[in-house]
């Protein structure tokens, strides 16, 4: 992979005769110049998940027992979830989520759910969700990365922040929620939209958590389909 799609030709021709695809960082910026004469694909490096697909899946028969094939009348469907098998499922999980920074990836999921619950969309907001959910998933990559080489209250900052990114990530995912990150973010000028009562002295356990009417919690659960109609505009006094 190179740095930049501005790489001189030469180094273009010495890489074709290595690889069967070559890829560059950031935007496309005169690659029919920099990579003529070529006999191998250039594309950004935001295609590379798509490609990786397509060679797994040519290398995969024999290698998995086979699977019936359904009954003619039954039509094919696709699970709403994805079934993870490994010895450390959390590596896994965060394989996934690292393919979905991929804003091509992030799209297709965003389309396939969509299908799924009947609620077409334009092209333009599929586009617009899907930088969204690729961009938040960045952001909670890194808190989570960071929170593990930092003290307690930096940890608790981090993860704390790290969950509302991928709570924007599903929110743009729904078909119903905001159209675009932009959108989401303004309901947290209205805070969390949570508060607590401190309950009788003795432990933790006995603090009161409510909802209020504004912010980015009852924003969150609205494009779940929850509402909280009586939920109070503010605090509730003490």
């Amino acid at each position: 992979m190179f740095y930049t799609s501005a790489t001189e030709n030469g180094a273009y021709k010495q890489a074709a005769t290595q690889v069967e695809h070559i890829f560059f960082n950031g935007a496309p910026y005169m690659v029919e110049s920099f990579a003529h004469g070529l006999d191998r694909p250039v594309g950004t490096i935001d295609a590379f998940p798509t490609l990786l697909l397509q060679w797994n899946a040519a290398t995969a028969d024999g290698k998995f027992a086979p699977v019936a094939d359904p009954p003619l009348t039954a039509p094919a469907t696709r699970r709403p979830f994805r079934m993870l098998l490994s010895e450390q499922p959390i590596e896994s999980i965060w394989l996934r989520l690292r393919q979905l920074q991929s804003v091509t990836l992030a799209r297709k999921l965003i389309e396939e759910r969509a299908r799924r619950e009947g609620s077409p969309l334009d092209a333009a907001a599929f586009q617009s969700r899907a930088d969204g959910v690729a961009y938040a998933l960045r952001n909670a990559s890194d808190y989570f990365q960071a929170s593990d080489h930092r003290n307690v209250s930096q940890r608790v900052l981090n993860l704390y922040y790290g969950s509302l990114a991928f709570a924007f990530a599903e929110i743009l995912a729904a078909p119903t929620g905001p159209s675009s990150l932009a959108e989401l973010e303004d309901t947290t000028k209205q805070g969390h939209g949570l508060y607590t009562l401190d309950g009788e002295p003795g432990g933790l356990e006995q603090l009161v958590v409510g909802i209020i009417s504004n912010g980015f919690f009852s924003r969150m659960d609205e494009s779940h389909g929850y509402g909280y109609s009586s939920a109070p505009s503010e605090k509730a006094a003490a």
